[in-house]
């Protein structure tokens, strides 16, 4: 599978997590719910490796990966949450679709990627179309600035951690699953911590009252989304420019959006699905440059 496809199918993941995550957070506090799922997805990442033999990583590389883990996905998924918990998911996605610019201009700074014009020229596009398909939908009354503030932070978080993941994955000659099991092992532990700190030492007193929905849908954040979308991020990582994998994450809101018109009966106009069409052609843009790129090449 390409590093495109493969990054597209964790978008079609993101999104539904974006969805269901939304309705399990009154029942689920947002630090708990944030380490059962990455402690879920790590046991399918280590049941995977002992499964199929999978290559493993070096010390260095496991190390690395465990430290990244526990800033990404371990406290950008609480700190993203606890935001999500106080503002509008309106908000949320307008804020994060900005993840691909801020990305490429950390990259450029710290790691030295250079800025390509089909790349920025994408991003704006996708940008621009997912903040007018998102703000021209059902307003909402949600918005806090605290919330819109930590989703901010969580935002420049997994910007910097995008950064380390692109070293990491570069420098990485084993299984990206491999890398994957223990970056989400570090996720686990500081989101344990936060878990039961935010619980004030007693966590989980609402497991005995869940309801089988509830638990199904901790079980498919967990297994579902974070055992096969954490692993595809690592292994786009390894084969594309930072700032063009965290560009697949602005397709989560017009994949949220068809989802709830094909699942939920939620209306979608003729200028949503001319806006949804226009994201993604802006996602998709760089890729098409760069193929392009090659086939002329090859005329030559």
């Amino acid at each position: 599978m390409s590093a495109h496809l493969a990054m597209v199918v964790a978008a079609l993941l993101w999104a539904s997590a974006a969805v269901t995550s939304k309705a399990v957070l009154p029942v689920v506090p947002f630090a708990e719910l944030a380490f059962l799922r990455v402690a879920l997805g790590g046991c399918a990442q280590w049941a995977t490796v002992k499964a199929f033999g999978l290559r493993s990583v070096s010390p260095r590389i496991a190390l690395r990966a465990a430290a990244i883990g526990a800033v990404e996905p371990g406290i950008v998924t609480a700190i993203g949450y606890w935001g999500l918990s106080q503002t509008s998911a309106v908000h949320a996605v307008v804020i994060f679709s900005l993840m691909p610019v801020a990305t490429a201009l950390l990259a450029r700074i710290f790691i030295g990627e250079a800025f390509r014009p089909s790349l920025i020229i994408g991003a704006a596009v996708a940008i621009a179309a997912t903040v007018l398909l998102v703000t021209g939908r059902a307003a909402s009354t949600e918005a806090s600035l605290a919330g819109d503030a930590l989703i901010a932070i969580a935002l420049l978080l997994a910007c910097v951690a995008a950064l380390a993941l692109r070293r990491n994955a570069q420098a990485n000659a084993g299984s990206a699953v491999a890398a994957t099991a223990y970056q989400l092992a570090g996720a686990a532990t500081s989101s344990l911590v936060i878990a039961v700190v935010a619980a004030g030492g007693a966590p989980f007193a609402w497991v005995g009252a869940a309801e089988a929905g509830t638990l199904a849908t901790i079980l498919f954040l967990g297994f579902g989304v974070s055992g096969f979308a954490s692993p595809i991020y690592n292994f786009a990582f390894k084969r594309l420019e930072a700032a063009q994998v965290t560009l697949y994450v602005v397709l989560i809101s017009p994949i949220g959006v068809a989802l709830a018109w094909l699942f939920l009966g939620e209306p979608l106009s003729a200028r949503d699905v001319a806006l949804i069409a226009a994201t993604v052609a802006g996602v998709a843009l760089p890729a098409a440059a760069d193929a392009f790129v090659r086939a002329r090449a090859g005329w030559r």
